[in-house]
């Protein structure tokens, strides 16, 4: 409930709570599939695009990051 980290290995290195990860991806699913069923050029197909890209950034910011190009 509280818990900020998930895991703390013996390198010192700490791995967050991944509990939102799941909850994003289905509402970035679900998403995903809306303009599909939309008119092309309709505006309730460009609402969609931009829920998409909402929820990408929100997505993009709970998930923790590793590799080369990480911002800190």
């Amino acid at each position: 409930m509280g818990t900020v980290n998930f895991l703390a290995d013996s390198g010192g290195e700490f791995v967050s709570n991944p509990r939102h990860g799941a909850k994003g991806a289905a509402k970035l699913e679900a998403a995903q599939q809306a303009p599909g069923r939309c008119k092309r050029g309709s505006k309730r197909r460009r609402k969609g695009v931009e829920t998409i890209a909402r929820l990408h950034r929100k997505v993009r910011r709970q998930t923790p990051r590793s590799g080369p190009h990480d911002r800190a």
